[in-house]
């Protein structure tokens, strides 16, 4: 049985009683309030907000390139979705970097986030090997598309940063 990686809840943070929620998914609950657009792979969630134009990516786990291209088209939908100006979270807490191709993947859909006029991105990172790792392959790719991302340690610190608290 695999274990599912922090904070992926099923289907719906609601749906786990809030008296059974550790503090990380019922501020993952309130982060998520507004968001909808789930992605269909137990490890990975894409939510948006069009009404605070905000688009949640949550990164966890291994991915393949098939995994990678499935949230990449859910997450160009998301975008869609957005005005410009729109800001990105995007959590690699629990994210465990992968290949090369993998990597190309991420890049082109962060290009086009950038081509619809994002205007920030709010990276949350542990402080984890995997983490500092895949912190510093989004990096890498931040710096090849001439962006700057804020780093962050928690979804509440992104959501502070945002003025939601």
């Amino acid at each position: 049985m695999k274990q599912l990686a922090f904070p992926r809840i099923k289907d719906d943070p609601s749906s786990c009683p809030l008296e059974m929620q550790t503090s990380e998914e019922k501020l993952f609950r309130v982060m998520a309030k507004g968001f909808y657009m789930k992605s269909t792979d137990e490890f990975n969630t894409i939510k948006i907000s069009p009404q605070k134009n905000v688009i949640l990516v949550v990164l966890a786990g291994r991915m393949d390139t098939g995994g990678a291209r499935e949230a990449v088209k859910k997450f160009k939908k998301g975008v869609d979705k957005l005005k410009p100006g729109f800001v990105s979270i995007v959590d690699i807490t629990t994210y465990i970097p992968v290949s090369e191709d993998v990597h190309a993947i991420f890049k082109n859909a962060i290009k086009y986030a950038l081509e619809h006029k994002m205007s920030r991105v709010i990276r949350v990172v542990a402080d984890t090997p995997m983490s500092k790792i895949g912190s510093v392959e989004f990096n890498r790719i931040a710096q090849e598309l001439d962006y700057v991302a804020e780093q962050v340690n928690s979804l509440e610190e992104a959501k502070k940063m945002l003025g939601w608290s």
